[in-house]
């Protein structure tokens, strides 16, 4: 796992880069469609939760996966 900080004038960013298998197309979706249902849920709580900081700091939050690279969490926050 890597983790990556930049920040200029405007906002700050934090990039969490894992070379596993990536995330399952499930997982994103829930992500992506911020909400859940009885068929289609999220496993843990680790990223809704940061899907809910994130939304609450008035950032953004996006997901890049790939089974053969891994995945790319990015948290955008505005300074």
């Amino acid at each position: 796992m890597e983790l990556e900080v930049t920040t200029d004038a405007e906002e700050m960013c934090i990039e969490i880069h894992d070379t596993g298998g990536g995330m399952p197309e499930s997982e994103q979706k829930v992500l992506e469609n911020k909400r859940e249902t009885p068929l289609q849920h999220s496993k843990g709580l680790g990223l809704w939760l940061t899907t809910w900081i994130t939304d609450h700091s008035g950032g953004t939050l996006t997901v890049e996966a790939s089974e053969s690279t891994g995945t790319t969490v990015v948290m955008t926050f505005p300074r």
